[in-house]
């Protein structure tokens, strides 16, 4: 049976589970568990990778098997990727393809333990102007302040603006205070002249679209 080393060589990086991606990151066991037994600790300490970016190194080392040196290289990896992360955004003049946005969003998202609210300005042709994060903590704690957001478009000629953020336990059914938001800047959008074009809300492997949901809410 090939080795993640191998598999990686041969079909690249994205067709490894998350043990055998840090089992290559590992490289070997310990004294008190093989590799794939400290593998295995880690994604049942971290499912799905969650909150392994953020996580201190004292804490990764209460896996079982897991020493300070395979520890640091762990946080290291995953600093490296969510730095590669928190670099990326959309370039400006993409087509805002409402599943290629949302699947930016979810790689943007991965592993962020809090809300993230997001503001994409487009123009007239559907195309990005800017991708900002204007709020973190939550609908609830961190009100985003549609007046804000707007004079931002204003300042950079924007026709319309898509919303999104994240729900960090993965379920993207709208909150009561979700679908509040999305009413007051259909509202505001439409006093501004700037279109609401969408709200999306994200999670691990999936997106709700209001707009793909007319019987929520009427976007115009």
């Amino acid at each position: 049976m090939a080795q993640p080393r191998e598999l990686l060589r041969d079909h690249g990086a994205k067709t490894l589970t998350d043990a055998e991606l840090l089992m290559v990151v590992l490289g070997s066991g310990s004294q008190v568990a093989s590799l794939a037994e400290v593998a295995g600790g880690i994604t049942a300490a971290y499912p799905g990778l969650a909150g392994l970016a953020t996580a201190p190194v004292r804490d990764l080392m209460q896996v079982r098997g897991l020493g300070l040196a395979k520890a640091a290289s762990v946080s290291a990896a995953a600093e490296i990727g969510r730095r590669v992360l928190e670099r990326q955004s959309l370039r400006v003049g993409d087509y805002a393809d409402l599943p290629e946005l949302a699947e930016h969003l979810m790689v943007r998202c991965s592993g962020v333990t809090q809300e993230v609210i997001i503001v994409i300005f487009l123009d007239t042709q559907n195309r990005v102007i800017q991708e900002t994060e204007v709020a973190r903590g939550g609908m609830d704690s961190a009100v985003v302040d549609p007046r804000v957001v707007f004079r931002q478009g204003l300042l950079v000629n924007a026709a319309q603006l898509i919303l999104a953020h994240n729900h960090p336990s993965g379920v993207t059914v709208p909150s009561e205070a979700d679908i509040a938001v999305t009413e007051r800047f259909i509202g505001a959008g439409q006093l501004m002249g700037m279109a609401l074009a969408d709200h999306l809300i994200i999670g691990a492997h999936n997106y709700y679209a209001f707009s793909e949901h007319p019987d929520a809410l009427s976007l115009s």
